[in-house]
């Protein structure tokens, strides 16, 4: 008995030291104190004292439980600190016509001109939305296109032409997006007519995800870009 006892004693550093590399070993070396001092102190008192101290014990380990798990929560502040947090905003919109004489009538392009930075941990941007919102109607989905190599986007007065290269989907698909904002430009066609969506009260709403699958939006109205 006194062998195995000198043994434990001997092994006692070593088993605090790989106990406090966990929270959960940490509770254990508390319940093992506290138990082990409530016998000493309370092995001679009477059964109400120690029900009593049963209690109080057991009310410590459940405060300890809860404390541990707030702590170690996907919830809590600190993980949340280690998700991304996106920020986006829109600088400006080209709405035009398509050239196709097969989708004139049926759709009306959109080319975004915005940025997106990233203050978080890293993510890729893992999709875009775009919703054109006329007054008093349902949002209208635009769908996302990829731009070719050279697009002209024809305009009543003039014309301008973007590239693939300027593509935002390209720029944050595969490389995370950081700290310093990346510009580019992304291209939606919605089935509606462009005088509409070029009213001053219709709203663009454009939505960026990230590896969570977290939304960061941004609305722009049509009427504060028209009277820039």
């Amino acid at each position: 008995m006194d062998i195995s006892l000198n043994k434990l004693i001997d092994k006692l550093p070593n088993i605090i030291s790989e106990a406090s590399k966990s929270p959960l070993g940490i509770f254990s070396l508390i319940i093992i104190s506290l138990a082990i001092l409530a016998f000493l102190f309370f092995r001679h008192s009477s059964s109400g004292i120690r029900v009593s101290v049963f209690i109080l014990f057991l009310g410590v380990c459940l405060f300890v439980i809860v404390s541990i798990h707030s702590t170690h929560s996907p919830y809590s502040e600190s993980n949340q600190a280690q998700r991304p947090n996106l920020m986006l905003a829109m600088m400006g919109a080209n709405v035009f016509s398509p050239g196709a004489e097969d989708v004139r009538d049926r759709l009306t392009g959109i080319a975004i001109e915005a940025k997106v930075c990233n203050t978080g941990a890293p993510s890729v941007a893992t999709g875009w939305l775009l919703f054109v919102i006329p007054e008093n109607a349902l949002p209208v989905a635009a769908q996302l296109t990829k731009i070719p190599e050279s697009l002209r986007l024809e305009g009543p007065i003039n014309s301008t032409i973007i590239r693939a290269s300027e593509s935002l989907v390209a720029k944050t698909k595969t490389t995370p997006v950081q700290t310093t904002p990346v510009e580019g430009r992304l291209l939606f066609y919605a089935p509606m007519k462009r005088e509409n969506i070029l009213a001053p009260t219709t709203r663009l709403e454009l939505v960026v995800r990230d590896i969570y699958g977290s939304e960061t939006k941004t609305t722009q109205l049509m009427g504060d870009w028209l009277h820039r």
